[in-house]
Parts: C-alpha cells; structure tokens; sequence
C-alpha cells in the first residue's frame, strides 16, 4: 500500500470516529435507529453467542449488549466513554450485569484464551490497524471459540444493487476492509451470512480452530506460537 493511499485511509478513519463521537452526543435518535432499524440486524447474532464467558468489543450505544449480557459472564470495551457512560446506564435500567471498560481494539488488555465469544458489530472499519485489531480478537479466543461480527463488503452473489451500496460507501470515503481474506489470514474459518442491503451487509461467524496454540502455550512447549 502506497503512503497516498495509507493517508487516504487514516483521513476517512478520522472522519469516521468524528461521526461516531458526534452521533454519540443524540442519544435519543441514536436510540431510535437501533431499535428499529439496526437493531433487527444486530438481533440476528444472538443465536451464535454463546458462553460462559462474551466480549463485546466496541458495543456503541449497547443495544446488542442489552440483549444477551443477563445470560453470560459478559465484558465490554469501548474508545468512547460517553458510549460506556449511556450503555452503563441501558443495563443498569434492566437490571443487567457487564463490565465496561475503556479501551483500544488493538491492544486488549485480557490474557490470552480468554473468552468462548466475542461480538464487533458495525465498528470495525473504524479500526486504524485491522490485521493488529483482528490478531488480537483471535487471541483472547478460547480454541474453538467464535467471533460474530457484522460489517459490509461486496454481496457474494455479486449483485448490482449490492455492489452500488458499498461503492456508494466507499465514495464517502468509508474505510473498506476485504473480509473474506482478512480473517482467513488470520487464521478463522468462518459463515458468511448476508443481513442486509442486498447482501452489501454481512454477519460473519467465525471460528479459531480447536487446535490453536495461544502464545502461553507454546511458551510453556519452548515453540513459537506462528
């Protein structure tokens, strides 16, 4: 990747995380969409959380959250503490117990094997490192753990109306991130199911092979973890 297009990516990431703080500040409209719009969406990830122990990583508003935390063991983190403050309030009203915490996608502070799943919906293009922000979601899942994570890409079935939605995101300058090889290079298997926008959005299921070895592991062997 050329430094043209490095400074292209870190300008639209900018621009992205000043929407996202900006949304933040209309909690009521925010609040709205999700629940009616968004949140039908998100709901779709709930079949495949499962426990005991969840992350959320970047929960936003914590609609998702407030949906399935009263069943697992279950730890947010976000960059935004407005976003920890709103969500701390959400749960706090259902009588809801999670621990939030305030930090980065790239440097999450859990050792490794940490959790059966960990959720990321519609925030990971914000992220300014992907392959370091995904590493580090591989590593605090347990072997055979799962990663639900819901972002958009090209439709599979290769659509034009699919196809117009993401090249309309990418002409505002949305951050794209190829998926199917990011996580693949990182070591996932996964599902691909499309849950919107002509198959522009997408949910992906995926899994750490059961025979991963964590970095504590292959220290303990005296190999290296690859």
């Amino acid at each position: 990747m050329s430094r043209t297009q490095v400074d292209r990516n870190e300008e639209a990431i900018a621009r992205a995380k000043a929407f996202d703080w900006w949304f933040s500040q209309f909690n009521g409209l925010y609040n709205t969409m999700l629940t009616l719009s968004w949140g039908r969406r998100h709901r779709r990830a709930l079949p495949y959380i499962r426990g005991p122990r969840v992350l959320e990583v970047s929960f936003g508003m914590g609609y998702l959250m407030s949906q399935y935390a009263d069943r697992f063991d279950t730890t947010g983190i976000d960059y935004n503490p407005r976003y920890i403050e709103v969500t701390g309030r959400r749960l706090k009203a259902k009588k809801i117990d999670a621990k939030l915490l305030h930090g980065d996608a790239h440097a999450l502070p859990f050792p490794d094997a940490s959790f059966e799943t960990l959720v990321n919906t519609d925030a990971f293009t914000l992220y300014e490192n992907p392959k370091k922000a995904m590493s580090e979601f591989y590593r605090v899942l347990v072997p055979g753990g799962q990663l639900v994570l819901m972002e958009y890409d090209y439709p599979r079935d290769g659509n034009l109306l699919g196809r117009l939605w993401v090249e309309w995101a990418r002409l505002l300058k949305v951050p794209y991130i190829d998926f199917n090889t990011l996580l693949t290079s990182t070591g996932f298997t996964f599902e691909d199911h499309p849950v919107g926008n002509f198959g522009m959005l997408h949910m992906y299921v995926a899994t750490k092979p059961l025979s991963a070895t964590t970095a504590a592991d292959a220290n303990a062997q005296g190999v290296s973890a690859g």
